[in-house]
């Protein structure tokens, strides 16, 4: 031994701040974080109503009946099940119209199917509304894995594109 003394090390970590940790998992979404994920589903939404939809607008729509499918399953804000199995029937069908050539093409969605779509839209906002923001990361967490289980690839998480989103 050299005689010298080692370092002192804490016995417990570092604190963290649990009270807003507790908090910030605790509260409810804002406003401004309900309406951006919102108004990403919206735009891609527009598109396919004006029929200049991409996949990336197909899929904005798709992965938000995913993430409220999945909030449906957690039992904490229910909405009618028909509400979102109907949107997500209709949005399967979009898909297989749009790609039946090989390639995308834009579908052109009837006027039932965009009232359907845009009912579950207003219902998930409406399940977002009524989350904690650990239910909601939780819930949009869960849709994320479900996507990339099933081979498909995440283009806007949560984490990347919500201004307030923790890790």
């Amino acid at each position: 031994m050299n005689g010298r003394k080692k370092p002192r090390v804490p016995r417990w970590p570092a604190r963290l701040d649990t009270i807003s940790l507790a908090t910030g998992r605790a509260g409810k979404l804002f406003d401004y974080e309900v309406n951006h994920i919102i108004g990403q589903t919206n735009a891609g939404m527009d598109a396919l109503r004006e029929g200049r939809a991409t996949e990336h607008d197909w899929s904005m729509v798709a992965g938000m009946l995913n993430a409220a499918l999945h909030v449906n399953a957690g039992g904490v804000a229910v909405v009618l099940d028909d509400v979102l199995e109907d949107a997500e029937a209709i949005v399967n069908a979009l898909w297989q119209r749009a790609t039946t050539t090989g390639t995308w093409r834009a579908p052109i969605l009837r006027g039932p199917e965009i009232e359907a779509i845009q009912t579950a839209i207003r219902a998930h906002k409406w399940q977002l509304q009524q989350l904690s923001q650990g239910e909601a990361l939780a819930a949009l967490q869960h849709a994320e894995a479900n996507v990339r289980r099933q081979g498909g690839l995440v283009t806007h998480s949560y984490h990347t594109t919500h201004p307030g989103a923790t890790a």
